[in-house]
C-alpha cells in the first residue's frame, strides 16, 4: 500500500482471549477514562458483527492525537485493531500463506477455492467463539448450521490440501528458526525458500 493512501501511519494490534474481554476493552476504549485529554475516537468499525467479505473479523478504532510542537499544533492518526485469539490466528494463516504463494489475500486477490477457505474458516471460529462466550446457545439450527459448514470447509481443504501445507509451513518455520539460532546476534541470515522444491536455504 502506497503511504500517500493510508489513513493512519501507526497501527497497533491487541490480541485478547475471547470476546467477553474484547467487549469490555472496547467499552473501557469508547468511555474514554483510559485515553489523555488529547485523544479521541474518529470512528469505528466493526467486522466481527459484519465480517469483511473475506471473513476477516476484528473490531477496529481510529484515534486521533492533537500535540504541539514550538507553537504549532498537529494532528496524527493511528489505528488499534482488537481482536480474539481465533480472530488473530485465522488473520496470520491469512497472511502465512499468502507470503508463501506470492499472493495478496488481503488486498482481494487470489483464487476463488482460497477466498473460500479462509471465508468458511472464519465463519467456523465465529460460531465457536459465540458458544464459547456464553453469547449463543446450541440450538438444532445451530448444530445443523455448523454442521454443514464444517463439511464445506472440509470438502475446500482436502481439494487444496491445507493439511499439507500447513505442515509444511511449520517446518519450514521450524528450519528456518534453527538456522537463526546458529547465527550470532551481531550476524545477518538471508533464507531463501525454494517453492517448488518446497524446502529454504
Amino acid at each position: 500500500m502506497r503511504l500517500t493512501k493510508m489513513q493512519d501511519i501507526v497501527g497497533v494490534r491487541l490480541v485478547v482471549n475471547d470476546l467477553k474481554e474484547l467487549a469490555k476493552v472496547v467499552k473501557l476504549l469508547q468511555d474514554g477514562k483510559i485515553l489523555g485529554r488529547n485523544i479521541s475516537i474518529v470512528r469505528e468499525f466493526n467486522y466481527i458483527k459484519k465480517p469483511k467479505e473475506d471473513g476477516y473479523r476484528s473490531y477496529h478504532i481510529t484515534f486521533e492525537i492533537k500535540n504541539k510542537h514550538r507553537g504549532i499544533e498537529y494532528k496524527r492518526l493511528f489505528e488499534l485493531q482488537v481482536r480474539t485469539k481465533s480472530q488473530h490466528a485465522w488473520s496470520t494463516v491469512v497472511e502465512t500463506i499468502g507470503t508463501y504463494m506470492g499472493v495478496n489475500f488481503k488486498g482481494g486477490d487470489g483464487e476463488k477455492d482460497w477466498k473460500s477457505f479462509f471465508k468458511e474458516s472464519s465463519y467456523i471460529f465465529s460460531w465457536f467463539e459465540k458458544f464459547e462466550s456464553g453469547r449463543k446457545h446450541l440450538t438444532i439450527g445451530d448444530a445443523e448450521e455448523v454442521i454443514r459448514g464444517s463439511i464445506r470447509l472440509k470438502e475446500i481443504m482436502l481439494e487444496l490440501k491445507i493439511t499439507e501445507l500447513l505442515v509444511l509451513l511449520n517446518n519450514m518455520t521450524s528450519d528456518i528458526s534453527y538456522k537463526l539460532n546458529e547465527t550470532s546476534k551481531n550476524d545477518y541470515a538471508i533464507i531463501f525458500i525454494d517453492y517448488i522444491k518446497k524446502e529454504s536455504v
